[in-house]
């Protein structure tokens, strides 16, 4: 079973705001919370071509412009790897991956994907409709089926290192399955 705690406000909006609209609630339980950071070889590779650039640049023109242009163009790029980072979390409501809210009571079943698996789901046996937090550097995965029959998309494909860990926590907040409303009575016969 997954780690609980408690969502901290650390410099959050009021959770009190009726005018909030990201779902986000400071009295929830938090029971899975991954964020998929780039490795860390990938930093110095990223890096690598906004100093080339500055070096480049400072040749041809002045150092003080190659240093510019390297030091801003190298943060441009640390801020696009930050962002690229995106955030899992189930809470007691519901399931957010980066933006994307799903409710608890649409929380299908989930399934984890081993490396194979998950690589099949991305591939050959994807849907296009599905809604995907896919993340190349993460081998494994979530699928979790949308239990909405408004909702087009028929699955969420989630990147993830725990899948394992994030499928319980999904199914300790998932409702209960429904059940069919023509089934007969047990006790009818």
């Amino acid at each position: 079973m997954p780690a609980v705690a408690s969502i901290g406000v650390r410099s959050r909006p009021d959770p009190t705001d009726q005018s909030r609209t990201d779902g986000w609630k400071a009295d929830r339980m938090v029971l899975f919370r991954e964020r998929l950071w780039v490795p860390w070889w990938a930093w110095p590779a990223a890096i690598s071509w906004p100093v080339a650039l500055g070096v480049a640049y400072g040749y041809a023109t002045s150092a003080t412009i190659g240093l510019l242009v390297g030091v801003l163009l190298s943060g441009a790029v640390a801020v696009a790897l930050i962002r690229a980072a995106a955030l899992i979390v189930v809470d007691e409501g519901q399931m957010r991956a980066g933006r994307a809210i799903l409710e608890a009571e649409y929380l299908g079943t989930p399934s984890p994907l081993d490396r194979t698996a998950a690589q099949r789901l991305r591939g050959v046996d994807a849907d296009g409709r599905a809604f995907t937090v896919v993340r190349g550097w993460v081998a494994t995965a979530v699928r979790v089926d949308v239990d909405d029959s408004r909702d087009p998309t028929p699955y969420w494909y989630l990147s993830t290192r725990r899948p394992e860990a994030l499928a319980a926590a999904i199914n300790l907040v998932r409702r209960p399955a429904k059940i069919p409303t023509d089934a007969a009575d047990p006790g009818e016969s």
